[in-house]
């Protein structure tokens, strides 16, 4: 396997990236002397598309998936950020209301 410095790949990477494809031979990279990295060539699929579909079959849904998890009254989140009804307007408070103007 061909073995070159990381100074030498930094300043050709893309041939070296292009050969690799081209003659499918891997490149070790080393850093004094010791690998740090290597370049291979990339697995060819067979079918470009295969991962599409690939999931199909493997869940199970057992309940409604678009119903919240929990009932908004035991939200913790929810009860302490200040999200409750206003008493005064049975409106939640804005952010751009103005609280003095009872707008």
């Amino acid at each position: 396997m061909e073995s070159i410095p990381v100074s030498k790949f930094k300043a050709t990477c893309l041939a070296v990236v292009q050969r690799v494809k081209r003659t499918g031979r891997p490149v070790l990279i080393t850093r004094f002397g010791a690998p740090i990295a290597e370049v291979v060539p990339a697995t060819r699929s067979v079918n470009g598309d295969a991962w599409i579909g690939s999931m199909h079959g493997t869940v199970e849904v057992t309940g409604d998936e678009l119903a919240p998890a929990l009932a908004a009254k035991r939200w913790n989140a929810l009860r302490n950020s200040g999200c409750s009804r206003s008493s005064r307007t049975g409106r939640p408070p804005g952010p751009f209301r103005d609280e003095k103007a009872g707008a």
